[in-house]
């Protein structure tokens, strides 16, 4: 029979190495985050929530072993209730109880390893020692096994993890740990209750002093990892805004280019040449919506604008944008108008450009551009870790 031939020292290794394992990360993550008090989810290795369960989880796991019903039972329910949160929270289910306070509490798990962990508590909850129970307990046990496999080859997947959580290095330990108690959950429901117990007290320091620098030295990898990619991730930030700020200043020294050549020029009205120029930096500027020549009152000459300057037309004439160009322009200017963020299409960014013609009359050029596409670089140029987190 099976139950034969399973060694109760290897339940004993199995389940003592479960608990230490589980309470070590919990202890180590709480201890973490009230010393480091991080400000979001990303600069925590483990949140508050995942210290609690590990620690529940241990206890509970403990109270099989000595036999302490109640206390298994409140610990396997204090992790179905977060998992439970947790749910409630990402799918807004709380307000319609009028349990809107939930919100303000951290609602760490994603979906699938909520759910996880409410059949882990449940299955935590039931006593090996009830015949029904124990079947129950050995056919979630099963379950979890499988799902914590396929969280472990998620990992394979580029970014699959990113289904789990927030970053690998949570993600994987957890899927490990989750694999470990599943094997334990399934050895205590096959083997009879009076073959589960503790080691000797000796292999039980030993052994919790290997889980300890083990997991410690997890923990520690994990998070120098998080820091790194936080420093990387500023680096390349940087380099963004400076490669946004070069985009807008090139942008305006081609306008200004151009309106040199119209002042040298005397041109006020669109002639043909001046249509080529002008189709040129509406075709090899994808951003650039449309160009508008205004005389001194601000009225339209002309305009010649791309198949996507619809939109633009039409904030044209709205009074934030009608306000800022009665304003005196001396200089090339840039106006974001606030109002073209409002609904779903993409916001306009205005430069106007004064034009003094030899003749000493004027006026101005107004070029539009789509605001999003002007200061987004192309994302295939960004670092693969940025895009991910």
């Amino acid at each position: 029979m099976l139950i034969q031939r399973i060694n109760p020292h290897v339940v004993t290794a199995s389940l003592f190495a479960s608990i230490s394992a589980t309470f070590v990360i919990g202890l180590i993550g709480l201890a973490m985050n009230w010393w480091t008090q991080p400000e979001t989810a990303f600069e925590r290795v483990i949140s508050t929530t995942s210290g609690v369960v590990a620690v529940a989880v241990s206890i509970a796991l403990a109270a099989i072993v000595l036999k302490w019903r109640k206390v298994q039972i409140a610990a396997a329910l204090l992790v179905c209730l977060l998992a439970l949160h947790s749910l409630l929270v990402t799918f807004s289910v709380n307000h319609i109880f009028f349990l809107g306070w939930l919100s303000r509490l951290d609602a760490y798990f994603y979906p699938p390893v909520a759910i996880l962990f409410i059949v882990l508590g449940s299955c935590l909850a039931m006593s090996p020692e009830q015949r029904l129970q124990r079947l129950w307990q050995r056919a979630l046990a099963l379950v979890m096994l499988a799902v914590a496999f396929l969280f472990l080859v998620l990992h394979i997947i580029p970014n699959g993890f990113m289904i789990l959580g927030p970053h690998p290095a949570v993600t994987s330990i957890a899927g490990l740990v989750i694999f470990l108690v599943s094997i334990s959950l399934l050895l205590v429901s096959i083997i009879p209750t009076k073959l589960i117990a503790f080691p000797s007290p000796k292999a039980m320091w030993l052994g919790f002093v290997a889980v300890f620098l083990t997991c410690g030295t997890w923990y520690y990898l994990s998070y120098e990892n998080i820091r790194s990619v936080q420093v990387q991730a500023q680096t390349d930030l940087n380099k963004i805004a400076r490669a946004r700020q070069q985009m807008v200043a090139v942008n305006i020294q081609l306008m200004e280019r151009m309106t040199e050549r119209w002042q040298t020029n005397n041109i006020r009205m669109l002639d043909d040449a001046q249509k080529n120029d002008i189709d040129s930096y509406l075709r090899d500027i994808p951003h650039l919506l449309n160009l508008t020549l205004l005389d001194q009152q601000r009225q339209r000459r002309w305009q010649q604008g791309n198949q996507e300057s619809v939109a633009s037309s039409i904030h044209f004439g709205s009074p934030e944008v009608q306000n800022w160009l009665n304003q005196p322009h001396q200089a090339t200017e840039l106006f974001i108008p606030e109002s073209t963020f409002r609904g779903s299409a993409s916001p306009l960014a205005y430069i106007i450009l004064p034009i003094d013609y030899s003749d000493s009359s004027g006026g101005y050029l107004l070029a539009t551009f789509d605001f999003h596409r002007l200061l987004n670089p192309d994302t295939r140029m960004l670092p693969e870790s940025l895009k991910i987190y």
